[in-house]
């Protein structure tokens, strides 16, 4: 399962979040979605943020086993 790195990369930047979303084209309710694991971005939102953030979108993303 995909589990989302998104808020840990806009804090560790030093940003914040409704600017981010505000920058992606987003609600921050929606960006706030996408970092509590209940939604997804669309590939190009994807690529945008990691554009925004200055980070690879493998950065956003990480993988964790289901079986835990």
């Amino acid at each position: 399962m995909l589990k989302s790195q998104i808020g840990k990369v806009i804090d560790s930047k030093g940003l914040k979040h409704r600017w981010v979303a505000e920058q992606v084209g987003v609600y921050p309710t929606v960006l706030s979605r996408w970092v509590n694991n209940r939604g997804k971005p669309s590939i190009d939102k994807l690529f945008k943020l990691a554009h925004i953030l200055n980070c690879k979108v493998d950065d956003l993303y990480t993988w964790e086993d289901d079986e835990k």
